[in-house]
C-alpha cells in the first residue's frame, strides 16, 4: 500500500512538473532555432534535475562536467531513465528514435527541445541527420548520442553505430564518453528498461521505487587522430569505455 501511494503521489508530481516545464519551454519554439534550442537546453536540465529529486534518484558524479564546453557526449544506454540522469547533468540536445514522438508527455516534451529524430527505417533521412548534428556540433551545443542504438540490462556495452561519429571525425571535435551504472535492488523489474519489458507496468515499478542510486563518470575527451575513419573511432571510443566500464 505505501509503495502504490508513493507511485501515485510522484506520478501527479511528475505531471505537474512535466506541464509547468513545458510551459517555460513554449516561448522558445518561437525564437530562432539558435536561441530557442540554447533557452530551451537549460528548461530540459531543470526538468531533469526536478525529476531527480521526485523520484529520490541519488546521484553520484565523478568528473567534472563543467570541463566540457560543448560537443558531442557518447553514454552507455540502459532505458528511458538515462535520459533525466544525463539531462540533469549537462544541456542537452537529443537524437532520439522517431517512435519516442508517440510517446505520452515525453514525446512531446522532447519535440519542445529541437531534437534530430532519427528514422533507422530511411536512408534519405539519413544525409539530413548528418546536417543537423554537423550544426549542431559547429554551434557547439552538446549533443547526447546512444551509439548502442538500443537499450541493454547494464552487464556490458554493445557494440557502437558508426553513423554518429561521421561529422565528429569530419570536424575533428572531441568525443566526452560517460558511464551510467545503477545500483540494483531485488525488483520484479529492474532500473534498466530492455527486452521484452512493457513500458507503463516499468514506469510505474520505476516511479514507486523507494530510491534509485546511480553514478555517473565522465571520462577524459578523445580527439580523432588524423586520417581516423569513423568506425574505427567508434571502436575506439567504445574499447574505452568499455574497459573503465569493467573497472567500475
Amino acid at each position: 500500500m505505501i509503495r502504490f501511494l508513493r507511485t501515485v503521489w510522484r506520478s501527479l508530481l511528475l505531471i505537474g512538473w512535466f506541464l509547468i516545464c513545458a510551459l517555460i519551454a513554449l516561448p522558445g519554439k518561437f525564437l530562432s532555432k539558435r536561441e530557442g534550442l540554447r533557452r530551451n537546453l537549460e528548461v530540459t536540465r531543470l526538468w531533469a534535475r526536478g525529476a531527480v529529486r521526485i523520484l529520490n534518484l541519488h546521484l553520484d558524479i565523478i568528473g567534472d562536467p563543467a570541463s566540457f564546453e560543448g560537443g558531442m557526449i557518447i553514454s552507455n544506454h540502459h532505458g528511458y531513465i538515462d535520459v533525466i540522469v544525463n539531462s540533469a547533468i549537462f544541456p542537452l540536445r537529443f537524437a532520439p528514435k522517431k517512435q519516442i514522438r508517440s510517446w505520452p508527455f515525453l514525446g512531446w516534451f522532447v519535440s519542445m527541445n529541437f531534437p534530430i529524430w532519427i528514422d533507422r527505417e530511411s536512408r534519405a533521412k539519413s544525409a539530413e541527420v548528418a546536417t543537423e548534428l554537423e550544426w549542431t556540433l559547429q554551434e557547439r551545443f552538446s549533443m547526447l548520442v546512444y551509439p548502442e542504438g538500443t537499450s541493454t540490462d547494464g552487464e556490458s556495452i554493445l557494440p557502437f553505430k558508426s553513423t554518429p561519429f561521421e561529422p565528429i571525425v569530419k570536424l575533428r571535435l572531441p568525443v566526452l564518453p560517460v558511464l551510467i551504472h545503477y545500483v540494483e535492488t531485488p525488483d520484479r523489474y529492474p532500473i534498466a528498461w530492455y527486452g521484452d519489458f512493457a513500458f507503463l507496468p516499468h514506469l510505474w515499478r520505476l516511479i514507486g521505487r523507494k530510491r534509485i542510486d546511480a553514478t555517473l563518470k565522465i571520462l577524459p575527451a578523445v580527439h580523432p587522430e588524423p586520417g581516423e575513419s569513423r568506425k574505427d573511432f567508434a571502436n575506439r571510443i567504445h574499447a574505452i569505455m568499455l574497459e573503465a566500464y569493467r573497472r567500475s
